[in-house]
């Protein structure tokens, strides 16, 4: 029953996922894609998912920083209207509960005054 339960979180990730619309890297066929190769993993054990240290994979030739967050508040002026959020001069009081989005909220902040 274990392995059900992460098998159905890995589904619901990439569900939940699937709502964002992914311009780039060809959106729900890598998504599917992630989600086969996680349940395969998963149903054989996690057997043949390789493993590294966090130092080596630093020093790997295939890791890159990436810039996440200014990439996100860059791109969300293709989805979001922020001139007229910036008009509308509401007041919101966010709390991102200590989340991935708690450093997004300053920046986002500065771009819309």
């Amino acid at each position: 029953m274990a392995s059900l339960s992460r098998r159905l979180t890995t589904r619901q990730m990439t569900a939940d996922s699937n709502t964002i619309p992914q311009r780039r890297s060809g959106g729900s066929n890598v998504t599917t894609w992630i989600e086969a190769k996680a349940n395969e993993l998963l149903e054989h054990g996690l057997l043949g998912l390789k493993r590294t240290t966090f130092e080596k994979a630093l020093c790997a030739p295939t890791t890159h920083r990436h810039d996440y967050l200014n990439a996100y508040i860059t791109d969300l002026a293709n989805v979001l209207d922020m001139d007229a959020i910036r008009g509308a001069q509401i007041s919101l009081g966010v709390d991102p509960l200590g989340g991935a989005g708690v450093h997004f909220w300053g920046r986002l902040r500065s771009i819309t005054g």
